[in-house]
């Protein structure tokens, strides 16, 4: 029989009630312990979750990264068979982990109509979506290693594909798209 008394019977029983699973401690001594443990294991797993998917539905951080997302473990891009430097390239521009515009801007508290692209003249903000598909100072590197099913009339569906994409293939050429086109845009703000 398990004893009911002490502070961390409390603090289970605590615990318990905040996950919305305090009537299991009234069934704790004739369940199966298994059972319970498993059910509260989801609970958390499922409130963790939730947290998380809030935290990221509200942030202009990772406005992108929620469309490209499939939940919160490894993405099978990360294992394929392509170069680390170009997987590199992929995983800054899904998390926002990279110098364009609309992130210096928010570092600096620029308003957004401001962050815009200086490489081109479309007056856009330099976000991913103009970065990768619609600016033209990167029309060359653009054919050379992206389909242009992409870029020929952009969206930001065809966008989140573009960043979802499996083939390996096509991962490579755009990382390498990712990797030159930085080269490029950093070559060209220092001068």
């Amino acid at each position: 029989m398990i004893s009911r008394n002490g502070s961390w019977t409390k603090n289970i029983k605590e615990e318990l009630s905040k996950l919305g699973l305090y009537y299991l401690w009234e069934y704790i001594e004739h369940c199966n312990h298994d059972v319970i443990y498993n059910i509260i294991q989801q609970r958390i797993n499922d409130v963790y979750m939730q947290n998380i998917f809030s935290i990221v539905t509200q942030s202009s951080k990772v406005e992108l990264y929620q469309y490209i997302t499939d939940g919160c473990f490894m993405h099978s891009y990360l294992s394929k068979t392509i170069d680390f430097k170009y997987r590199k390239e992929i995983t800054k521009i899904r998390i926002s982990n990279h110098k364009l515009n609309i992130e210096v801007g928010r570092y600096k508290n620029v308003v957004r109509p401001l962050i815009v692209c200086t490489l081109c003249d479309q007056n856009d903000i330099e976000d991913e979506f103009h970065f990768i598909l619609k600016c033209v100072f990167y029309s060359d590197l653009r054919k050379m290693y992206i389909k242009m099913y992409y870029y020929q009339k952009p969206s930001m569906f065809k966008l989140v594909n573009l960043l979802r994409i499996q083939n390996v293939k096509e991962l490579c050429n755009l990382g390498k798209f990712l990797t030159k086109a930085t080269l490029t845009r950093n070559s060209a703000m220092i001068d």
